[in-house]
């Protein structure tokens, strides 16, 4: 009996690290959808670069539509995943925030040290 419970956990955590694993690649796939499509004005450009991708994660469109509707069903967890996206995206844009407030501290200091600029 011990070993039926030993082996059903196991399978339990293999399967939630898997379902982890699956919703990071999502996270990741649909991060790169959104920031296409807001960099890119032409909708048969910004297409084709989502179906780009996609295909860079090996999932085809219909894989990725699949899973996102599949975890979509699931309120909490795709709450979840869009809590995570909102974290991702607020980290990438104080990372570029500190990098153009270094990038002009550091144009300051060289025009500071030499005048002509």
């Amino acid at each position: 009996m011990k070993s039926i419970l030993a082996a059903l956990a196991f399978v339990l955590i293999i399967a939630c690290s898997d379902t982890d694993k699956n919703n990071d690649e999502l996270i990741s796939v649909y991060k790169e959808i959104l920031i296409i499509r807001e960099s890119e004005s032409d909708t048969s450009i910004a297409n084709s670069k989502v179906r780009e991708a996609i295909q860079d994660h090996d999932m085809t469109m219909e894989q990725f539509k699949a899973e996102f509707f599949a975890l979509a069903k699931d309120d909490d967890e795709f709450v979840k995943v869009l809590d995570s996206l909102r974290r991702s995206f607020n980290a990438d844009i104080k990372i570029l925030k500190d990098s153009i407030r270094k990038s002009e501290r550091e144009a300051k200091a060289d025009s500071a040290a030499d005048p002509k600029k």
